[in-house]
C-alpha cells in the first residue's frame, strides 16, 4: 500500500548493457526455477486439454486454463490472450529485447497501442478492449511484470521516442545501465553450487507452488511500518521539489522523478513478498528508495545524453548554416525563417546560439550572429 491507496506488485524493469557484458549469462539461471516449473506444467496441461478435447462435447466443463507464468516475446494481442485464457500473474523476461522493442508490436504504427496496454497493466491490471472480430476482453486485476534487457544502440530508437515519456511509459520503467565490467577471470563456477542463488531457487519454488484465484482482487496488502511510512513521505517530498522546481537537478525527468516514491514501494512490496512478510520494514524502504533512486539517475544520464548531442548537432548545423550566408552572418530573425528546420523555434535557436558562443564559434552583435572561422 503505497502512500496515495494500494499500486500492483509488479515492475517493469529495463537493463541496458553491451553484447558480451553478461545479459544473458545473468538471466539464465534467475528464470531457471521459473522456466523448470513452466514446463513441467505445460506437459501436465497439454494433456489435460487434449483430454478435455476428446470428451464427448455435451460431458466438456471448462478448459482447463494455460499455466505460462512467461514468455520471451509478446504483443499486445498476445498478452490480451494470454491472460484471457491463462493464470493472472504473467510475465515477459528476455535478454534479446532488440526484437521486442524494434518488432511490430514497438513500430511506429503500434507503439501508442503497446504503451497504452502496458501502462494500464502496470497502474491497476485492467485490460479492457473492444473488437469486431475477437469480441469483447476485460478482465481485472491481472499482474504483468517486464524484464528486458538490451544494447544501447538497438533500444536508441524507442528510448529516445519523446511521445513515449510524456504518455508515461519509460517512466513505469526501472532502468539499470552498469558501467562496462573489468576484463573477466575464468573461474569454474556452477549456479547449483551457490548458496545464495541455491536459497532464492526453493524460495521461488515455494511461492510457484502457492495456489493462485482467477484473479489477484483478494491478495493482501502489505502494509509499511511506520517508520517506513514516514521515510517514504520525506522522499516523496524530496522528489517534489527536485522534480517541480525550476533549475532543479531533476526538472529534466520529472515523470520519473514524481514515479519515484510509487516505485520505491513496488520495490520494497516485492521485497517484502518474496521474503515472506506482510510488512514493509523501514531497513527495506532505504534500500528501496536507493534502487529507485538509482533508476531516475540512470535515466537522468540517457536523457542528458540525449539532450547534449542533441544541442551539439543544431549548433554544427547552424555553424554550417551560417558560413553559407554571405559574411557568415545572420540575423535572429532569418535563423528563424530560412535556418536549418530543426532551428526554426526560439527555444531550438537559441541553444544552438549559445552553444556557439560558449565555444566561442559565433559572436553576436545587436540581433545579428556571425560564425567566427579563418
Amino acid at each position: 500500500r503505497a502512500l496515495d491507496g494500494r499500486r500492483p506488485l509488479s515492475l517493469y524493469l529495463l537493463t541496458i548493457g553491451e553484447s558480451g557484458d553478461g545479459k544473458t549469462a545473468a538471466e539464465r539461471p534467475a528464470l531457471a526455477p521459473i522456466r523448470d516449473w513452466q514446463r513441467a506444467q505445460t506437459d501436465a496441461y497439454r494433456a489435460a486439454l487434449a483430454e478435455h478435447e476428446s470428451a464427448p462435447p455435451k460431458e466438456r466443463g471448462d478448459p482447463p486454463r494455460a499455466p505460462y507464468r512467461i514468455a520471451k516475446d509478446a504483443t499486445v494481442e498476445g498478452i490480451r490472450q494470454g491472460f484471457a485464457a491463462g493464470i493472472p500473474t504473467q510475465g515477459v523476461y528476455t535478454s534479446e529485447a532488440a526484437s521486442l522493442l524494434c518488432g511490430y508490436g514497438m513500430s511506429s504504427d503500434q507503439r501508442m497501442k503497446t504503451a497504452s496496454t502496458l501502462n494500464g497493466l502496470w497502474d491497476d491490471g485492467e485490460l479492457s478492449v473492444s473488437r469486431s472480430m475477437t469480441g469483447r476482453i476485460q478482465l481485472y486485476d491481472r499482474r504483468l511484470s517486464v524484464h528486458w534487457l538490451i544494447q544501447p544502440s538497438a533500444a536508441q530508437d524507442t528510448l529516445h521516442d519523446a511521445s513515449l515519456s510524456t504518455l508515461g511509459f519509460w517512466p513505469r520503467y526501472l532502468a539499470a545501465w552498469p558501467d562496462p565490467p573489468r576484463p573477466k577471470v575464468y573461474r569454474d563456477w556452477r549456479p547449483e553450487s551457490d548458496p545464495a542463488i541455491g536459497t532464492y531457487w526453493r524460495r521461488a519454488a515455494e511461492l510457484l507452488a502457492e495456489p493462485i484465484g482467477d484473479d489477484c482482487a483478494r491478495l493482501p496488502a502489505i502494509e509499511s511500518a511506520p517508520e517506513a511510512r514516514a521515510r517514504a513521505g520525506r522522499f516523496f517530498e524530496a522528489m517534489e521539489r527536485e522534480a517541480r522546481t525550476a533549475g532543479a537537478r531533476l526538472e529534466a525527468v520529472r515523470p520519473f522523478a514524481l514515479r519515484a516514491t510509487e516505485q520505491a514501494y513496488r520495490i520494497a512490496g516485492v521485497l517484502s513478498a518474496y521474503a515472506g512478510r506482510r510488512e514493509i520494514d523501514d531497513a527495506t524502504m532505504r534500500g528501496s528508495i536507493a534502487l529507485a533512486l538509482y533508476s531516475v539517475d540512470t535515466w537522468r544520464g540517457i536523457f542528458g545524453d540525449r539532450d547534449t548531442a542533441r544541442a551539439h548537432a543544431h549548433a554544427l548545423a547552424l555553424y554550417r548554416w551560417l558560413l553559407t550566408r554571405p559574411g557568415a552572418a545572420a540575423s535572429e530573425t532569418a535563423i528563424l525563417r530560412t535556418g536549418p528546420k530543426a532551428l526554426r523555434s526560439r527555444s531550438a535557436r537559441d541553444t544552438a546560439t549559445a552553444t556557439l558562443e560558449g565555444a566561442r564559434l559565433a559572436v553576436r552583435d545587436r540581433d545579428t550572429w556571425s560564425a567566427v572561422h579563418e
